[in-house]
């Protein structure tokens, strides 16, 4: 039997973590610079969802916080 190949559908990723608190700090970011150090080059950045009020870099390289209102308000 023949062996199928799966093309490849991605070459890079972003991480995205959901917290429910209204403040983000370093460690939130804990889990994503993990997986950002496993993926290496592959590793796009990460986005922190929360229930505060202002978009912001959190940590380098690439992670953000967002409010949770900016996924679903215009």
């Amino acid at each position: 039997m023949k062996k199928r190949r799966w093309p490849r559908l991605c070459s890079s990723f972003m991480g995205l973590e959901i917290k429910s608190k209204e403040a983000v700090v370093k460690k939130d970011t804990r889990v994503l610079k993990e997986l950002g150090s496993i993926l290496g080059d592959q590793w796009l950045g990460g986005i922190v969802v929360y229930r505060g009020n202002e978009i912001g870099r959190i940590e380098e390289p690439n992670l953000w916080a967002v409010p949770s209102r900016r996924l679903f308000q215009p």
